[in-house]
This record gives structure tokens, C-alpha cells and sequence, in this order.
């Protein structure tokens, strides 16, 4: 772990302490040194938060000395300190892991803010690798789940309770709170880890093709059948396969999951020949599974067979305490990926993040970091980068679905009111079906919910298609 010092390099005694005097007012340890074998030791010694390095020393050259410590010692950041006004050089040092290039003689006001942005980055990545580290100790199971708040607090350990038992989990919440990397941390905690985990979004799948997905065919069974196929209970043997939206599977494959759940086998499409399986289901839905029953459009011997071990994850709302502990971990998984210079947030936008409600909870939390990432012209995050419905300014930064800050509804709130959750979803609802013209199948597949709760929502909330000719 580095040390809360800096490491001068700098050949010339008049510089090296016209920096230290520079840094004084930083509060920082400083150590010095006046060629490459003493800075060598120095950063063996140390292991310092910075290092300031001169590339015109007497016995080494600054650049492979550069290689070297950002080889051997990656968490010291490193701020290239010459009198070489070259672009070629610039270029290099900072393909060799320079955060910084400063040509002396240089600027005071510039040289501390500079060093100042430099150990403030430092910072939030040690924060944000802190919070990964508590969060996610592990790449997978439990421990891998984000978030210290009571709620989830509770849902881990009530889930601890099942993971080695071999018996179906029902698992609940709204959209977007992460029932899929719940569902895949109970997999990797089981017994059945080594086997395969498979997911299928039950409401995604077109109809003429969702018999044949879960439970495979034989040849010639429809036409284009040209080979027996096995489907995914099969493929998960051994194994977990987890079902997204079961509460949009057809009545008629309700009764033939029922039968597999009950028998523990499976018979392919056209075949008559049943195979024992040996899989773990766990479930998935965003609806009441109980008023699906009532309504008829769910039975309810399986609701009673799936809900076994029912689980039911808390929204964003309920477990607020995690919003920035959330947010930290994706700027920390989608920086490098994206190349983006943010890995902290300002104050403000902090703020923001936290008063939002977040009715697309985790999922539409990490989609409005990995958009703010983009916009961000410093390491930090700020309130113009974040999208408009968190109080940022930024044009076009409204992910698909979500509407527009000159959206009627949300025009008419003032700035400290909270619209319902029940009118927030018809907004979107409405602006996803507004984009599409009109199109349900592919305003279903961008909201990611099945289509037969977009069309329930629909007639819910009285939309009107703006193109029903298109809406099939």
C-alpha cells in the first residue's frame, strides 16, 4: 500500500526545493532525491502516493527510470517533471503510465493544482477501491452482491439460507433491482457452481418458439426442425437455469413447467421419451404472482410450487444508504472499458444522486452513471453530466423510454415535489411507445419487459398506440 508522501526526483538542488517549499502547503511528507539509484531506494522504502520525476538525471535516463516504476510500483502515480518542450516526448511518457507532463520552468499556480488533481484522483480510486473490495471480496456468490444497507442486509442472509438446499427460489421486485445477478450468486454459492447457470427472459421469447427454447425437439417436430435439438432444461444439467418473467409464460407451458418441476423430467417437442434432469430452477417475476392467479392468467398449483422459497429484493428507494456505494462500483467497472478520465463524483452531484428515486432502480442507476462517465470532461462526475431528470443540464442525455425534461409531466412538478411511481411509469411507458410509433414488440424489448405486461400497462393507464397499425 502506498504512503501518504511524495517522491521528488530532481537532479538540481534549487528546483527540488523551490517543489518541496510548493508542496508544503499540500501537507504532505516529502522525500528527495537527486539521481535514479537514490530515487530507486527511495521508492523501495516508501512506496509513495506520488512521484514527481526529473527525465534529465545524471545517471539514469527519467524515461526508462518512468518504466520501471510504473512497472514495479503501479499505485504510485507518476507526474513527468522536464525542460524538454517536445511532443514526441510528452507523447511518450504518458504511454509509458505518466498521469501528467509539466515543462519546467514551470507555473506555481499550475505545478499545485496539478499535484493537487493528481493525489485527489488517487484518492477517490482508493475509495472506490475500497468500496469494491467490501463489496465484492469475491467475483462471485454472495459476497459478490453490492450494498452494506439493512435491507439487503437481510435479503443475503435469508438467501444464505438456501443456497445448498435443492429446492426452487421465487424471486420478486420491481424491474432494474437485480434479481438475474441475485439468482446467478445463489448458482456460483451452491453445490452446483461447476455446472452450467442458463437464463431465459420467459417474456422475450417470441410464442411459437418458447416451447421448444425450454424444452428442446425432436427432429421434424415443426416445420425447420431439420435436427433434434435439446432444449435449455436439458443444457442445464446439473446445473441452475433461471426464469425471467415466468409470470408472461403462456397457461399452456405453465401446465408442462408444472409437470417438470413436479416429475423432474422432460419430454422434447415430438418425442415421446422423457429424461430425467437433474437442474435447479429459480424464478423471476416483476408482477404480484398472486393477483396474476386471481386475474386466471397464472395457475395457481405453480405458483404454489415455484414459490417454495419466495424472495422478494428491495428497491433502489428502500435501500438508499447503497445508492453511492452502487454508483462508485460502476464508474471503477465501466472506466477502463470506456476509457473515461471520471472516477469520482462532486459533491453536488453526489446530492443528486442521492434525492432521485430512482424508479428503474439499480439498472437505470448504472445506466445514467455510464452515460455521465461520457460527458465528463475531469476525473469528477459532475451535476451537468448527470441526465436531466437528476437535475443535470445535459441535452440528449435521457436514456430511451425515459422521456425528456420538457415532458409535460415532468415540466409541471417543481423542483422539490416527487412524482408518483405510478405516474413516472406511465411517462415512460408513454415516451418508449412515442419512440417506437407505436410498435409494442420493440418498445417491450428496449423497456426489457415482456409483452404482454406492456400491453396490460397499456390498458392500466388508458395509453393510446400513436400508430396501432405497427403495434403487433
Amino acid at each position: 500500500m502506498t504512503s501518504e508522501s511524495i517522491l521528488i526526483v530532481e537532479d538540481d538542488p534549487d528546483t527540488r526545493r523551490s517543489i518541496e517549499c510548493e508542496l508544503s502547503t499540500l501537507g504532505k511528507q516529502c522525500v528527495s532525491a537527486d539521481n535514479g539509484a537514490t530515487a530507486r531506494a527511495a521508492m523501495q522504502e516508501t512506496a509513495p502516493s506520488l512521484c514527481l520525476l526529473d527525465l534529465g538525471l545524471p545517471d539514469i535516463s527519467g524515461m526508462e527510470l518512468l518504466e520501471e516504476f510504473r512497472r514495479n510500483y503501479p499505485q504510485t502515480e507518476v507526474i513527468v517533471l522536464t525542460a524538454q518542450n517536445d511532443a514526441e516526448v510528452a507523447v511518450e511518457c504518458i504511454r509509458l503510465g505518466a498521469i501528467d507532463f509539466l515543462l519546467k520552468p514551470y507555473e506555481s499556480p499550475r505545478f499545485v493544482k496539478t499535484v493537487r488533481k493528481a493525489l485527489e484522483r488517487m484518492r477517490l480510486t482508493v475509495e472506490a477501491d475500497g468500496v469494491a473490495a467490501l463489496a465484492r471480496p469475491s467475483e462471485k456468490g454472495l459476497d459478490s452482491l453490492i450494498g452494506s444497507s439493512p435491507s439487503m442486509g437481510r435479503t443475503k442472509a435469508l438467501v444464505r439460507k438456501v443456497v445448498s438446499a435443492n429446492v426452487t427460489v421465487l424471486l420478486s421486485g420491481e424491474s432494474g433491482t437485480g434479481k438475474e445477478v441475485l439468482a446467478r450468486a445463489i448458482h456460483a454459492e451452491s453445490h452446483r457452481s461447476r455446472s452450467p447457470f442458463l437464463a431465459i427472459n420467459c417474456g422475450a421469447i417470441p410464442e411459437n418458439l418458447i416451447e421448444s427454447e425450454l424444452f428442446g425437439h425432436a427432429k421434424g417436430a415443426f416445420t425447420g426442425a431439420s435436427k433434434s435439438r435439446a432444449g435449455l432444461f436439458e443444457q442445464a444439467e446439473g446445473g441452475s437455469l433461471f426464469l425471467d418473467e415466468i409470470g408472461e409464460l403462456r397457461i399452456d407451458l405453465q401446465v408442462k413447467l408444472l409437470r417438470v418441476l413436479q416429475d423432474r423430467c422432460v419430454r422434447r417437442l415430438g418425442c415421446e421419451k422423457e429424461r430425467s434432469l437433474d437442474v435447479r430452477v429459480i424464478a423471476a417475476t416483476n408482477l404480484q404472482l398472486q393477483d396474476e392467479v386471481a386475474a386466471g392468467r397464472f395457475r395457481n398449483d405453480l405458483y404454489y410450487r415455484l414459490s417454495i422459497f419466495p424472495v422478494e429484493l428491495p428497491s433502489l428507494r428502500e435501500r438508499s444508504v447503497d445508492i453511492l456505494e452502487l454508483a462508485y462500483y460502476f464508474l471503477k467497472k465501466h472506466g477502463a472499458r470506456l476509457g473515461a478520465l471520471a472516477s469520482g463524483f462532486t459533491p453536488a452531484a453526489e446530492r443528486a444522486l442521492l434525492s432521485y428515486h430512482w424508479p428503474g432502480n439499480v439498472r437505470e442507476l448504472e445506466n445514467a452513471v455510464e452515460r455521465s462517465m461520457l460527458l465528463a470532461e475531469t476525473d469528477l462526475v459532475d451535476l451537468p453530466n448527470l441526465p436531466g431528470r437528476l437535475g443535470g443540464q445535459t441535452p440528449g442525455a435521457w436514456p430511451t423510454g425515459y422521456g425528456d425534461p420538457s415532458d409535460t409531466l415532468f415540466s409541471s412538478l417543481e423542483s422539490s415535489q416527487i412524482a408518483t411511481f405510478a405516474a413516472e411509469e406511465r411517462r415512460i411507458l408513454r415516451r418508449a411507445l412515442e419512440i417506437t410509433r407505436g410498435n409494442v414488440k420493440e418498445a417491450a424489448r428496449q423497456l426489457e419487459i415482456g409483452r404482454a405486461t406492456l400491453y396490460r400497462k397499456i390498458r392500466t393507464y388508458g395509453l393510446v398506440l400513436p400508430n396501432k397499425s405497427s403495434a403487433r
